[in-house]
C-alpha cells in the first residue's frame, strides 16, 4: 500500500480533533515505531536459514518445527516475543485476499467480518500480533483495541480513538482487530 493511503488523513472522512497521539514512549507507540513499513525479510530469512541448515529440534526448544520467532521486546507490551506458526500466514493470507484495502464504505454496505475461532491455547490472541506486524510491514491502517481502548495505527504514528469514534468517520474499512480474551465482557457491542 502506498505511503498516501497510510497517512491519517488519507484514512479519516473528516478532520477529528480530539483524538490524540500516543506519546513516542508508550509501547503501542514502540512498536509502531520498531514495525511500521519494516520488511518481514529478516523474519523470513531467519526461517529459511534454519531449515535449510537441517537443524535438529532441541526438546527444549521453544520453537516448533515449521516456525520462525518474532522478537518484540517492547518493555510494557506483551507479548515480548512471537512463535510464527505457518497457520497463522495462511489465515492472514486468506483474509488480506478475501477484505482488501480499501473497500469503500458505501460499497460493502454492512461492515465485512471475520472471527478466528477454535480451542483455547492454539494462538489465537498471538495470531492478532501476527497480523499487526503483518499490516505495519505493508503500511496497511488498522485499528487495535487493547487495554480497553481502540488505537488507529497509521503512518504517523498511533493514535487513541477511544473517545467517540464512529464508522463514519473513516473513508474506507480498517481492519479491526479485538481479542475477546482480553475484553471483559466479551467484543463491545459497537463492534458487532
Amino acid at each position: 500500500m502506498s505511503a498516501n493511503l497510510s497517512s491519517l488523513a488519507s484514512v479519516l472522512d473528516r478532520p477529528r480533533k480530539t483524538w490524540d497521539k500516543v506519546p513516542d514512549h508508550e509501547p503501542l507507540a514502540l512498536f509502531h515505531h520498531k514495525f511500521w513499513a519494516k520488511s518481514m525479510e529478516p523474519e523470513r530469512e531467519w526461517h529459511n536459514v534454519r531449515s535449510k541448515t537441517g537443524e535438529v529440534e532441541d526438546e527444549d526448544e521453544d520453537v516448533l518445527p515449521g516456525c520462525y520467532y518474532l522478537n518484540i521486546d517492547i518493555k510494557g507490551l506483551w507479548p515480548k516475543g512471537l512463535c510464527i506458526r505457518p497457520d497463522y500466514v495462511r489465515i492472514y493470507d486468506a483474509l488480506h485476499r478475501d477484505y482488501p484495502l480499501p473497500m469503500d464504505m458505501d460499497l460493502i454496505g454492512q461492515t465485512p467480518c471475520a472471527v478466528i475461532t477454535g480451542q483455547p491455547g492454539i494462538g489465537k490472541s498471538i495470531w492478532i500480533w501476527y497480523a499487526t506486524r503483518r499490516r505495519m510491514a505493508t503500511r496497511e491502517p488498522f485499528l487495535l483495541y487493547y487495554g480497553s481502548k481502540l488505537f488507529l495505527f497509521v503512518q504517523e504514528g498511533v493514535y487513541d480513538v477511544s473517545d467517540g469514534w464512529q464508522k463514519s468517520d473513516f473513508r474506507y474499512f480498517i481492519w479491526t482487530f479485538v481479542d475477546s480474551d482480553e475484553t471483559r465482557g466479551g467484543i463491545p457491542p459497537h463492534f458487532v
